[in-house]
């Protein structure tokens, strides 16, 4: 992070050979990055008016620093609307850079680094929650596309509704089964996990799988601190940070 080493101005770098009024992308970016993710969220942050923050937001979409999700339950009409749509940035080192580096650019200038340094190891935590969702994702679609899941899906999303959020959603819509899991970047233990699991089954009651449905539930964590076997056994659907690490290695013969 220091100056004149990678991490220092390297986005914004990036930004001036494609764009003009970089100011005003910064602003938009770092709000991103600062959780401001509905559209009516960005403008108030950064004070500019709805039409500037979608030809902007769509111009960084077009270079695939940002993207947006919709609720899994939306029909087709209602996904044409923006007034559902949940921004974020897609590129992880720009995320990284808008939360901690640009803000903090006026310590760094100081050759203060430990003190920013500070910042990031206590926040860090949090910033990897989004991240470990994005891991999540990956790591269903990878197993469901192997075979490897119980509960098999050919959709999947997140879901938010008046209130109710739901990390993960996978729906077969030809067996008519919903699987509603909670990710957490954290150690859980067995009361953690029966406690999420409790959250999840009342929040699915609410959704528009509630009924005509079989419902399941799981959880994809950091990793857990006690034997969870015989909630297993149970059906719920239980993996961790290793599941993923496992299903990527490839004898070597494979990758070649």
């Amino acid at each position: 992070m220091r100056k004149g080493c990678y991490l220092y101005d390297e986005a914004e770098k990036l930004l001036r050979y494609e764009l003009r009024g970089l100011a005003i992308y910064n602003a938009i970016l770092e709000a991103l990055a600062s959780g401001y993710n509905r559209l009516y969220d960005i403008c108030v942050k950064t004070v500019f008016d709805r039409t500037y923050v979608i030809k902007y937001l769509s111009v960084l979409q077009g270079l695939d620093i940002v993207g947006y999700i919709q609720s899994i339950h939306l029909g087709t009409r209602e996904k044409l609307r923006a007034r559902g749509r949940l921004y974020f940035i897609k590129d992880n080192y720009f995320r990284f850079y808008y939360r901690y580096i640009f803000p903090y650019k006026d310590l760094l200038e100081q050759e203060m680094v430990d003190d920013v340094l500070d910042i990031i190891l206590r926040d860090y935590s949090n910033y990897m929650g989004f991240i470990f969702e994005k891991i999540a994702f990956e790591l269903l679609i990878e197993l469901n596309k192997r075979g490897l899941l119980r509960h098999r899906f050919n959709k999947i999303g997140r879901y938010w509704y008046r209130g109710d959020e739901i990390d993960i959603v996978t729906i077969n819509e030809k067996s008519r089964e919903a699987v509603f899991y909670e990710v957490k970047w954290s150690r859980l233990c067995r009361r953690d996990v029966e406690r999420v699991i409790k959250g999840l089954i009342e929040k699915s009651q609410e959704t528009p799988w509630a009924k005509g449905y079989r419902l399941g539930y799981g959880i994809i964590a950091r990793e857990y601190c006690e034997p969870i076997d015989d909630l297993l056994r149970k059906g719920y659907v239980l993996l961790k940070l290793s599941d993923f690490n496992r299903i990527v290695e490839k004898p070597r013969e494979q990758q070649q």
